[in-house]
């Protein structure tokens, strides 16, 4: 923020400020939709469930059969063995095999709600499973922007286009007319969810793959990572596979629920990010691990060579 006349700043800093008499909570024309009214309630009754962070009636609901049932389904789908299954293996599984995936995926938030979700909440909803599902895969954010360049922009019809071309079937200005007839494939605008009444709005509406923002991309993956997966779905999703954890003994619901918290299985990195260390610099960090436990870390002599600055301090602080 930049201040151009201090008097008029100090003026607002100083001036008073005064609390409702009541509070928000309980203002009934704030929670006429019912996802919202469930957790006011759960926050005046003291019914969230400390584990969770969610309202004890939402976390029974993600304990039932029905739950359990779906939960194993995607479990057998997205594991191989103990390890999740490669961007190539996932693209391998039949159309009708990765739509049960966020068929799954969808229900399990319904089961949530207690009621359909509608269109609009289906469409972000789709589109962030699909991020969620390379994300526990252990993508990368620029890679995350590159697979969903890749589709959005029709990689694979470009590829074609481009091969007619060289082939000589038709001509250069044939394959910009080409090119520019293709359009940017439908991804709605992330929202938080639940939004009950929500539409389906595109972010990129009739625009050509040869303009396709790479910005907007970026921002678009961002808003999804942030507002829809780790602020709207990660809490049910937590519960949903924990409380299978808890029944079932699946480590599987125990690597989801890592995958989920810290984008990781790797127990390493889990607890280095619980002493304070960046995700992005475990990779340099790790390497120089001797031991780790939740009381120390045992760092090898090599570590002298990590040059992070925060890192570099924690390491020492550590040591």
């Amino acid at each position: 923020m930049v201040v151009s006349d201090c008097k008029p700043f100090a003026e607002r800093f100083a001036r008073g400020t005064q609390l409702a008499d009541s509070s928000i909570l309980d203002d009934t024309t704030s929670t006429q939709d019912t996802d919202v009214a469930e957790f006011v309630s759960a926050v005046k009754d003291g019914t969230i469930d400390d584990d969770y962070a969610l309202p004890t009636s939402k976390v029974e609901r993600l304990r039932s059969v029905e739950t359990q049932q779906l939960v194993t389904k995607i479990l057998n789908s997205i594991f191989v063995g103990d390890h999740t299954i490669t961007g190539d293996e996932y693209h391998a599984l039949s159309e009708e095999a990765r739509l049960e995936i966020k068929t799954s995926f969808a229900r399990i938030f319904e089961i949530s709600l207690n009621r359909d979700i509608g269109q609009g909440e289906k469409s972000v909803l789709s589109t962030a499973i699909s991020i969620l599902l390379w994300q526990i895969q252990g993508r990368s954010f620029r890679t995350l922007i590159g697979l969903r360049h890749s589709y959005l922009s029709c990689r694979s019809e470009q590829t074609a286009i481009n091969k007619r071309l060289r082939d000589g079937l038709i001509s250069e200005s044939q394959r910009k007319e080409e090119l520019e007839k293709l359009k940017v494939k439908f991804t709605a605008i992330a929202t938080q969810l639940p939004s009950k009444d929500s539409r389906a709005i595109p972010r990129f509406r009739g625009v050509s793959v040869n303009n396709l923002n790479y910005d907007v991309l970026v921002y678009d993956t961002y808003d999804y990572l942030d507002k829809v997966i780790s602020f709207s779905l990660s809490d049910v999703y937590i519960s949903a596979f924990n409380q299978y954890f808890l029944k079932k003994k699946d480590a599987r619901a125990a690597a989801f629920v890592n995958f989920l918290k810290y984008g990781t299985n790797n127990p390493t990195a889990i607890l280095l990010m619980r002493y304070g260390f960046s995700p992005d610099n475990l990779d340099s960090v790790i390497p120089h691990v001797k031991s780790i436990s939740e009381n120390e870390i045992v760092f090898a002599p090599s570590s002298s060579k990590v040059s992070d600055g925060f890192d570099s301090y924690l390491i020492e602080h550590y040591q």
